[in-house]
């Protein structure tokens, strides 16, 4: 009688597992990363990009833009028809605005969420770096710090850092952002229904 002796292992033993080949077979399909829940009524949720601000996006109809908001808007009928001035419960402001020359058909050329009274209210939107109303001047470099900076031509006293269609904006003295604005244009406007 043969007795076949190979890799006998004793109970208090365990033996080393066997290292499996390489697989050829084709990688499955990675699980995308979930898009953040964006709730058209809150601001605090929504996000700054070069493509606009929460649902508001550059390029779409300006009647389409309004239809976008939450609530009622404010529109002065006679001089500034050309935008629309929506305010969150905390009176944190969003313009948005067409060229004036066209009517509602025309597309958004500028949207914008700001906060004139001290201190900046920090929850509206933020980009992906989490940057908006309320951040300091250092907190912009430091999430863009490839970012440009340029002052108002009629006002030098306010800054614009710039990180390609978005304008962080603030005024001397103070170094807290309390405007964001999204415009392919080279610089907001210093006024928008001025």
């Amino acid at each position: 009688m043969a007795i076949l002796l190979s890799g006998c292992v004793t109970a208090s033993e365990t033996a080393a597992p066997t290292p499996e080949p390489p697989s050829t077979a084709a990688p499955s399909a990675s699980v995308p990363t979930p898009t953040p829940t964006t709730d058209p009524a809150d601001p605090s949720t929504w996000l700054i990009s070069e493509a606009g601000i929460g649902p508001i996006t550059l390029n779409a109809p300006f009647s389409d833009a309004v239809a976008q908001l939450p609530t009622d808007v404010e529109r002065d009928p006679e001089v500034c028809t050309h935008s629309v001035l929506w305010q969150d419960a905390d009176g944190d402001n969003l313009w948005i605005v067409r060229d004036a020359s066209r009517d509602d058909a025309a597309p958004l050329e500028l949207v914008e969420w700001g906060d004139w009274t001290e201190p900046y209210d920090v929850g509206g939107p933020r980009t992906a770096a989490g940057i908006g109303v309320g951040s300091t001047v250092d907190e912009v470099w430091a999430a863009y710090p490839d970012a440009l900076e340029t002052t108002q031509r009629i006002s030098p006293d306010i800054h614009y850092i710039s990180v390609d269609a978005i304008f962080f904006s603030y005024r001397e003295p103070s170094t807290v952002i309390n405007v964001v604005t999204v415009t392919d244009a080279e610089q907001p406007p210093y006024e928008i229904c001025g």
